[in-house]
């Protein structure tokens, strides 16, 4: 991919990723965008899951058991926000839910996405920080 042509695609899938989080569309995200071999980091191990999982398939079960799981009041998305000339970018999610059985909590997630070449997500890492912590806004 050319460089200017690269940066549009990164643009593109970006957008198209933020603008099916603000939806509540994530499986549909990974659907659309994300590549066949896809790995996914979390930033902490979660009970039950894998702090690293590969796959399309193993990422979209990992999502829908999150879905299933938790009672989500708001999410708002922040970005995307771009690297020129790089196949990366980031978002920033903040969250209000309740997990089920649990206290209502809030927090706020940064993640970044990498693209392969063909403009697929081929990598997702996602970072933590409860709201609350020095410095939150």
């Amino acid at each position: 991919m050319a460089e200017q042509e690269s940066e549009s695609k990164v643009r593109e899938v970006a957008d198209r990723l933020v603008e099916l989080c603000r939806q509540r569309a994530n499986l549909q995200a990974i659907d659309e965008l994300y590549s066949d071999d896809v790995t996914s980091v979390e930033g902490m191990a979660m009970p039950g899951a894998e702090q690293r999982t590969r796959g399309k398939e193993k990422v979209r079960e990992g999502n829908q058991i999150w879905n299933d799981h938790h009672e989500l009041h708001a999410w708002h998305v922040d970005g995307p926000f771009c690297c020129g000339g790089e196949r990366r970018f980031l978002v920033r999610h903040h969250f209000d839910l309740t997990p089920r059985g649990g206290e209502r909590l809030q927090f706020t997630e940064v993640a970044e996405y990498r693209l392969d070449g063909d403009g697929k997500v081929v990598e997702e890492f996602f970072f933590y920080r409860k709201d609350g912590a020095a410095g939150a806004d």
